[in-house]
Order: C-alpha cells, then sequence, then structure tokens
C-alpha cells in the first residue's frame, strides 16, 4: 500500500516498537496516577536517550568503525540498507523502556473484571476514534502536500522539506501543551469529587492560556534564535510558524474544554468533535494547497483545533458546564497576537542590529507580562499562592 513492497521488514520493526509501546501505556497511566511524575518523566527522556544513541551508532559509528578496521561490525551493520536502522533504534529505545517498566507488572494482579471489561470498553472505544483523528490531525498534511502541491514532484518535495523543518519551531508549543496534558489529565480526575472542582479546571483552563498566549510570544519575539534550529534554505516557510503556534494553543485549549466528557462518561460526544476535526482538516488541505500551498495546511491546523476547541467548550456548557472565564481566556490570546503585530510595526525600525531588535522584542515581552498581571493581579495571587 504505500509502494515500498522490498522493505516488508520495516512493518515488522515497527509492529514491535508498537507492541512494546502498548505494553508501557498501562505502566505509565499508572505513574501518572500515582503522581510520580520524576520515574515517569525519567523513563521518557531515556527513551529518547537510547533512540539518539542508536541513531549515532548506526549512521555514523559503525560507517567511521568499520573504516578503522572494525571489521566485525560489518556482521550487524549493512551500508546499504541504513534507513533500517532508523527503525532498529527505535525499536531497541521501545524495548529498554519496557524492561525499565517490568517492576510495575511485577505490582499488577491479574484478574479479569467481565463487568468492568465492557464498562472501560464502553468509555475507550470512542477514544480509539478520537486518537486516530488526532493521527490525521497531526500528519495527513505531509502526504497531502506531496500530492496537492501545484509544482513538479521535485519541487513538492522541496517545499515539503521547508513545512516540516519549519514545524520544528511550532513544536515547541506543542512540548509544552503535551506536557500539560499528560500532568493535567490524573490531576482532573483525581479531583473530579471535591465539590469545587469545577472552579479549579476553570482556573487551570484560565492558567494555561495565559501561559500558552506567553509561549506563544516568547517563540515568535525571540525567533531569530530558534530558526538557527532549520536550515537556512528552509526560512522561507518559517511563514507557518505563527499560525501553527496558534493552532497548537488552541489544541491546548481543547484538552482543557474537552475533559468534561472523560469526566462525564461521554466519550462519544469526543469522538464526533474529533471526527468533525478531522474532516475539516482534509477538506481545507485538499481544497486550499492547490491555491495557497503549504501555508494551507497551517490555516487549516488552525481552523481545526479552533473548533474543536470551540465545539467542545459549547457542547460541554450545556452537558458539564465548567465556569471558564472565556472573554478572558480570548482577550490573552488578543493581546499576544497585538504584542506580536506590533513587533511587526516596528521591524523596519530595529534592521540596525540583532541586539536593538532583542532589546525591543524582550521590552514587548515584559509589557505582556505587565499587562497580564495588571489584569489578574488577583487571579494570580490566588493561584501562586492558595493551598
Amino acid at each position: 500500500f504505500l509502494e515500498y513492497p522490498e522493505h516488508a521488514n520495516y512493518v515488522q520493526w515497527f509492529a514491535f516498537v508498537l507492541g512494546f509501546d502498548t505494553l508501557a501505556a498501562i505502566p505509565f497511566a499508572k505513574l501518572r496516577l500515582e503522581n510520580r511524575p520524576i520515574r515517569f518523566a525519567w523513563i521518557k527522556t531515556l527513551n529518547i536517550i537510547v533512540n539518539i544513541f542508536f541513531l549515532l551508532f548506526f549512521l555514523e559509528g559503525c560507517p567511521w568503525l568499520i573504516k578503522q578496521g572494525w571489521s566485525s561490525l560489518e556482521l550487524v551493520y549493512t551500508p546499504e540498507d541504513r534507513i533500517a536502522y532508523v527503525f532498529v533504534a527505535n525499536f531497541l529505545a521501545s524495548l529498554v523502556v519496557m524492561l525499565m517498566l517490568l517492576p510495575e507488572y511485577r505490582r499488577i494482579k491479574l484478574s479479569f473484571d467481565r463487568a468492568l471489561w465492557q464498562k472501560m470498553i464502553r468509555y475507550a472505544a470512542p477514544l480509539v476514534i478520537v486518537g486516530l483523528a488526532a493521527v490525521i490531525n497531526q500528519l495527513i498534511n505531509i502526504p497531502l502536500l506531496k500530492n496537492y502541491l501545484p509544482y513538479d514532484q521535485q519541487e513538492n518535495l522541496l517545499k515539503v522539506g521547508e513545512f516540516a523543518a519549519c514545524t520544528k519551531i511550532a513544536i515547541l508549543m506543542s512540548l509544552f501543551i503535551q506536557a500539560f496534558n499528560y500532568a493535567a489529565e490524573p490531576f482532573f480526575f483525581r479531583n473530579a469529587s471535591r465539590s469545587d472542582s469545577k472552579k479549579i479546571y476553570a482556573q487551570v483552563g484560565q492558567a494555561f492560556a495565559i501561559v500558552g498566549s506567553l509561549v506563544f510570544l516568547g517563540v515568535m519575539l525571540y525567533l531569530d534564535f530558534f530558526k538557527v534550529i532549520v536550515a537556512e534554505s528552509y526560512w522561507a516557510g518559517l511563514v507557518v510558524v505563527p499560525v501553527l503556534l496558534i493552532a497548537f494553543l488552541f489544541l491546548g485549549l481543547y484538552y482543557n474544554f474537552s475533559i468534561w466528557y472523560k469526566l462525564a462518561d461521554r466519550t462519544i460526544i469526543g469522538a464526533y468533535i474529533s471526527v468533525a476535526g478531522a474532516i475539516i482538516t482534509l477538506v481545507l488541505n485538499i481544497t486550499l494547497i492547490p491555491r495557497l500551498g503549504y501555508i494551507a495546511s497551517a490555516w487549516s491546523a488552525l481552523a481545526c483545533y479552533a473548533f474543536m476547541a470551540l465545539a467542545s467548550y459549547w457542547v460541554g456548557q450545556r452537558e458539564y458546564p465548567i465556569p471558564y472565564p472565556i472573554a478572558r481566556i480570548l482577550s490573552y490570546i488578543g493581546i499576544a497576537l497585538g504584542v506580536y503585530a506590533l513587533s511587526l510595526g516596528m521591524a523596519p525600525y530595529l534592521e540596525q542590529g540583532i541586539w536593538l531588535k532583542l532589546i525591543a522584542h524582550t521590552f514587548l515581552l515584559f509589557l505582556f507580562v505587565g499587562i497580564i498581571y495588571i489584569l489578574e493581579k488577583r487571579t494570580i495571587k490566588d493561584l501562586l499562592f492558595n493551598k
């Protein structure tokens, strides 16, 4: 189906990767539920370290060592199949993580509760649809760009490279959101029985919007520093960064607003919203990419995540009302966009040097922080100092 019939071994390697990752999911969930973030973060980080180590070993170390006379490495390394070692590195990283989590399995008592299993399936099945829709929203733009950009194949691949490279900068917001989501879900469930739980959820959503807006500004005001992680030949694609940052910010708001259907056992609503979001992603990409190029994928992501956030908020207020200060949340995003627009207006006067630009943008960042502090002085004090 992928048109690589001579590389069935790639599928086999990733079957093992998915198998180990699936077995690791329950222990990871247990660590989150038990509020053990240090062990959780350490093992997640170990996965990255092991993956990078074996990538460097196979792709750089083995060729160099063989040239130095280590001919025995030719038993495990074949230069003609270098791509396969990317999959092998993923497999070894997942294997190490699984071995690290085995002590958690020793604490699990094996039993089968049919009634509980049926309840879990009814709860979790729609979340599988949510997960599949999320994969479409996050990953479908690359293959769509390859097929729908209005250039020849070589130019299409070049444009895809620009887009993919510059999305790495926007991933800084995505990493913040992922870290938030890892911590927030168990927090929401642990506090569900409290009488003031809905007030707490509203405060968390408000705090997320403040920090998310600050992350957006931090990346955009210091983009001259962040863009060094991307090859200069790809800098034309930097136009997608602000759009994707706001898109991911709305994705984070969606994670806040959508917690209600998990708490209320209405996960089927989440499936409906996610499928609708995936349809928006597909339709907008297919119709707009030929006209607008890869910026269409960024705007499609923004439209998708904004819809999902607003739909989750709207339905949630009817089914499981949480008093989110929605006007204030939107005002934080609006102020951040206003400060960013101000930086664009100042750009022609800051071309004399990077230090002048750095000083001006730092002033703008502090201006945003000052405005938020003035608006939310009491709320910030409550969040920081009240138990």
